[in-house]
């Protein structure tokens, strides 16, 4: 899910940007020809960067909250599988993802969202914290694979304990 949301955000920046700077060299270029010059550009291109912009949103709103929701949604529903690490992180999960809902119905204004210091960055330690249990989960599933390869080309028989 995290991959997900990563894609997709780093493909918007990038796309933002160029449109950024396309929109800035176009500006540019117009300028010597003056604000009429200026003002007719933006009339006419400037519809066209706002798609952009209106798809950059509805995206978020449709595609990438709904992946954080279910992120909250499968952390909580197996929260005894977590590790300690993973749990320290959850508040500041749940408290993205409600900041946003809230922002997203319109119930919470833009400034309070600003003031309240909210940014994807406070979610980093658990990014990082998924991405380190995930790298040690791999791990030992390989060193348990390597291990069960050597136990059958052995052909050694399982000793097994007796029930009670």
């Amino acid at each position: 899910m995290r991959l997900q949301t990563l894609s997709q955000a780093e493909l918007k920046l990038k796309i933002s940007g160029a449109a950024a700077a396309e929109w800035a060299r176009q500006i540019a270029e117009a300028s010597p020809d003056g604000v009429e010059r200026i003002r007719e550009i933006r009339g006419e291109r400037f519809p066209l960067f706002q798609k952009i912009i209106e798809y950059n949103n509805r995206q978020f709103a449709q595609e990438i909250m709904p992946v954080y929701r279910k992120m909250v949604e499968h952390l909580l529903g197996n929260i005894h599988l977590a590790e300690g690490s993973t749990l320290g992180c959850l508040e500041e999960l749940v408290a993205f993802v409600e900041i946003w809902d809230r922002w997203l119905a319109e119930s919470l204004p833009t400034e309070v969202v600003e003031s309240l210091g909210h940014s994807e960055e406070k979610l980093y330690p658990f990014y990082r914290d998924v991405a380190s249990q995930f790298a040690i989960l791999q791990g030992e599933m390989k060193e348990r694979s390597r291990w069960w390869r050597r136990r059958r080309k052995s052909r050694e028989p399982i000793k097994v304990l007796p029930s009670r």
